[in-house]
Parts: structure tokens; C-alpha cells; sequence
């Protein structure tokens, strides 16, 4: 069957007779939504009874077979009339075709409108902060890398400044870090000293500085339980291979360092003193000179702990609030 056209008459008969629209009609016939009752003998037109949900009432459609031509649209009573009697059964299965091709346009659409809302939840969900350990042996040898857990970006900011800021995704790292550690130290001789995030699956990945991290999470838990009311410094422990992030050079630099357990166990921070100096933050720790006076000022003050040791120090510009992060070299 052709697809409907309408006629001039059939416009002036759905306009007259239906409450709804031509393209509904057009679309009733193109969906074989309609029981053919018969055709004539002498043309190629086939009557269609269909069932008119604004009207609540069937209607018949006189319909071209070769040119899909709709000739007229007829009440049931006036098709008697000039044709043939459309029976109850007729009118009936008609009727159940109509309300049974609405539900099923209704589970389309629905089906259709949750597809359409996965896909835009899908483009908003927040993607996951994945983080990695390297392995080390103990001449600080890189053997493999391993999981040690992911973080949601609620913010959808994706900013690793603030997820290291997050006291909350650092308690939660520690703790699978501990894991980790602990299966991996028992077995032998593996540490973790590096971490790398990166977002999503495929995101670039940012390497950190573990002790560094852990230094940052025991200074917020220190503020947290003596509740001081102190300006946060920003910490800059983000390190891209090869690279450190630096600021203006500075006159007087205070350095401190965080005491710990040859274990990795946090025991606390330690001042270290000033330095005066004309190079930048940049270059003053490959400056072999300020590398050997702070590990001298550092043998003397820990001479009372044993077995213990600073592999982290910090440098804090005299009149600025920015803090930064270098592990020392062996």
C-alpha cells in the first residue's frame, strides 16, 4: 500500500468530521492502524475502519490501493448508508488496535526518554580520581605499579589541587595505602614511596611525592585537633617528571622538616632553621651547599630519636604563605 496523500475533499471532510489531525490520520493508515472492511468492485479503493481517540467513535477511510490517495472520510451511520454496514466486531477491533498502538507509542517514548536521560547522566557523572603506587626495592629501583584505589570528582572540577586538599579522599587513601603496604612489606623488601593520579581511565597522569602527601595530611590533622584558626598555606606537591613548581626568588627561606620512622610512622615536624639566599625555590635544592648544611642541621637534631629520620623537608618563603615540598636526595 501506498503512503496516504489527502485528497482536497478527504481535508474537507477530516476538518469537518475529526478532532484530530490530518497527520494523525496519515499516520493511522501508514501503521495499518485500521480494519479493512472491503473493497470496491470496480476500483482500486479499500474501506478502513479506524477508531478516533478525540472523537471516541470509528470513522471509515476510502483509501486508493495503487495511489495510496485518500478519497473521503465517512461516519459510520452515512457509510451504511451509501456502501455497506460496518459491524460491532469491526468497529470493536478497531478500537483495540488504536488504544494498543498508543501504548505501545507511550513505552517507545518512555523508553526513548530514559535512554536519552542515562546518556546525559552518563556525560555528567563524575569521573574517578584513579590512584597508583610504584614499587620500589631498596636501592630505589622502580619494579611495577600498583592500584591503590579511586575517588568520585563530586565537584565535576576535576582539579587535583583541591582532591589533595580533600581531608576526606586523604584518610580514605591512607588507609588503602596501609593495606597495600602492609600485603606488599610482609612478602619482601617493596615499598611505595611514589604515588600517580590520574582522572578518568585514560587521564594524564601527576606524580606525587608520598611523603610529601603524608606530611600535608598530618598537618591538617594537627590543626584539626588543636582547632587553630590559621590562614591555610597552599601546598605545591604536584610534580610533573622533570619538573617542580616554583615561585619568585626569594632573600630568607625557613625550613622544616617532618620526623619519621625508618617504618615511614610520622613522629612530628622539626625546624630547621633560615637561609639566606639569592637562587629560587627552583634551584635551591640541587644547590649542594644547602643540601649539606640542612642534612647537618638535621643529623644534630635527631640525634636523641633512634632509629629515626627526615626524608622531607619544607621551604617557606619569609613573607609569603606559599609552602613547598622536596624530598632530599640520598
Amino acid at each position: 500500500m501506498k503512503k496516504a496523500v489527502l485528497t482536497l475533499h478527504a481535508r474537507e471532510q477530516i476538518e469537518q468530521r475529526l478532532l484530530m489531525s490530518e497527520e494523525t490520520l496519515r499516520e493511522i493508515l501508514d501503521n495499518d492502524i485500521v480494519v479493512t472492511t472491503g473493497g470496491e468492485t470496480k476500483s482500486n479503493r479499500y474501506h478502513k475502519v479506524f477508531y478516533s481517540l478525540m472523537n471516541k467513535m470509528c470513522f471509515v477511510a476510502i483509501q486508493d490501493s495503487k495511489t495510496g490517495h485518500i478519497v473521503t472520510v465517512l461516519p459510520i451511520d452515512y457509510h451504511q448508508n451509501i456502501a455497506w454496514v460496518i459491524s460491532y466486531d469491526a468497529q470493536l477491533m478497531a478500537k483495540d488496535l488504536m488504544f494498543a498502538y498508543e501504548q505501545e507509542k507511550k513505552e517507545k517514548e518512555a523508553r526513548l526518554l530514559h535512554e536519552k536521560r542515562m546518556r546525559i547522566q552518563a556525560l555528567q557523572a563524575p569521573l574517578a580520581f584513579r590512584v597508583h603506587g610504584y614499587l620500589e626495592d631498596d636501592i630505589g629501583s622502580i619494579n611495577d605499579c600498583v592500584f591503590i584505589c579511586s575517588w568520585k570528582d563530586i565537584s565535576l572540577k576535576a582539579d587535583l589541587e583541591n582532591l589533595i586538599n580533600d581531608q576526606n579522599f586523604l584518610e580514605y587513601l591512607f588507609l588503602r595505602l596501609h593495606k597495600k603496604r602492609t600485603a606488599l612489606e610482609v612478602k619482601g623488601n617493596i615499598v611505595i614511596k611514589r604515588l600517580c593520579i590520574n582522572i578518568g581511565q585514560r587521564g594524564e597522569k601527576t606524580l606525587f611525592h608520598l611523603p610529601a602527601l603524608e606530611w600535608l595530611f598530618w598537618i591538617k590533622k594537627q590543626k584539626q585537633n588543636t582547632h587553630k584558626k590559621t590562614e591555610k598555606p597552599h601546598c605545591s606537591l604536584i610534580h610533573k617528571p622533570h619538573q617542580i613548581m616554583t615561585s619568585e626568588a626569594q632573600f630568607v627561606m625557613k625550613i622544616a622538616g617532618k620526623l619519621e620512622t625508618l617504618a615511614g610512622e610520622q613522629v612530628q615536624d622539626i625546624n630547621l632553621g633560615e637561609w639566606q639566599t639569592s637562587l629560587s625555590i627552583e634551584n635551591i635544592i640541587t644547590d649542594q651547599t644547602f643540601i649539606k648544611e640542612i642534612k647537618k642541621r638535621i643529623g644534630t637534631l635527631i640525634k636523641r630519636f633512634e632509629e629515626c629520620t627526615v626524608r622531607v623537608i619544607s621551604i617557606k618563603e619569609s613573607h609569603a604563605n606559599s609552602l613547598y615540598f622536596f624530598e632530599l636526595p640520598h
